[in-house]
């Protein structure tokens, strides 16, 4: 994020692969990465914002099980 509080799809992306970097996890593909933006973009606007985010995974059941 650059501080606007928004998120474009380009930094979308290296979010994803940051945090694939950091799980040690294969980044997903980009068709992937591009459909989960979509989804969380509710407005299709272009960018996230942080309502879409917590709207987005506060739906989201939460398992306990780590």
């Amino acid at each position: 994020m650059n501080g606007s509080g928004r998120l474009t799809y380009e930094e979308f992306t290296g979010f994803v692969g940051e945090l694939c970097r950091l799980s040690k996890e294969e980044v997903p593909a980009l068709s992937i990465i591009r459909d989960l933006f979509e989804f969380i973009d509710v407005k299709k606007d272009g960018v996230i914002d942080i309502k879409e985010w917590t709207q987005t995974f506060n739906q989201l059941p939460v398992s306990r099980d780590f």
